[in-house]
């Protein structure tokens, strides 16, 4: 009997060795969770344009919350993304007086892939490419600009990251499409100074933006069977053995 439970012992460090920590689920989801949107902010100049040929954006933030079915929003901490893009074209139309229409259009990254990706403290989650231009507009009155924004939105195609999610997404093999919008605002140099030849793209500057990420279609949230259920598994294996050695004459 002595010997048995030594041995039972041995086997429950064992099994507790393997099966180590629970993984948290990505994006704090749980089993059945529908993602109805995620929103993101790069605040504190967290973009960067740079001109060149072509002209490139590095956007680097953080996905603050997820809402999901039906409609419950839970905030996020430690889950990043970054999105990187290329200048296509950009426009500045006078509407009459003081008033500017602008607009430029950003493909994905040339250099740089997959151009979005979305992290937290396991790894990428998330990744894909663009597949629409992201296309940013606005109108600036030269004679009064207050903190101006301009929006768009473009399509991104799932490319990769945390299978469950990818799943709960759209699914695998490049079906899952996310849609990613907002705008963008906080521009240093201010816009006065970067549109006085019209063409802000001709100079470096930052800015901050916000917006939201939504799936076009998403499936109740399955994850992995956790290390847990796979431990307490190995542990009533464990006691159906020592039980019949027991038994044993």
């Amino acid at each position: 009997m002595h010997m048995i439970t030594v041995r039972s012992l041995r086997l429950s460090a064992a099994l507790l060795l393997v099966a180590g920590p629970v993984a948290a689920a990505p994006l704090g989801l749980n089993p059945g969770d529908i993602v109805e949107q995620l929103e993101w902010s790069n605040t504190n100049a967290g973009g960067v344009f740079t001109p060149g040929t072509p002209g490139t954006a590095a956007i680097d933030g953080t996905i603050e919350s997820v809402t999901i079915n039906p409609s419950i929003t839970s905030l996020l901490s430690d889950v990043t993304f970054s999105l990187d893009l290329d200048l296509s074209s950009q426009s500045a139309v006078s509407l009459g007086g003081t008033l500017l229409a602008t607009s430029a259009d950003f493909v994905g990254s040339s250099t740089i892939a997959p151009d979005f990706t979305i992290s937290d403290t396991s790894g990428i989650i998330l990744q894909g490419n663009l597949t629409t231009p992201l296309t940013l507009e606005g109108v600036v009155d030269l004679a009064n600009i207050v903190n101006p924004s301009f929006i768009g939105d473009a399509n991104i195609v799932i490319t990769g990251g945390e299978t469950n999610l990818v799943t709960a997404l759209g699914g695998l093999g490049g079906t899952g499409v996310i849609e990613i919008s907002g705008g963008i605002f906080n521009f240093s140099p201010g816009l006065g100074t970067l549109l006085a030849d019209l063409n802000a793209f001709d100079d470096s500057f930052t800015f901050s933006g916000s917006g939201i990420i939504t799936p076009d279609s998403t499936s109740p949230f399955v994850p992995e069977p956790s290390t847990a259920m796979l431990l307490a598994t190995g542990l009533l294996g464990l006691l159906g053995f020592s039980r019949r050695a027991q038994r044993r004459p």
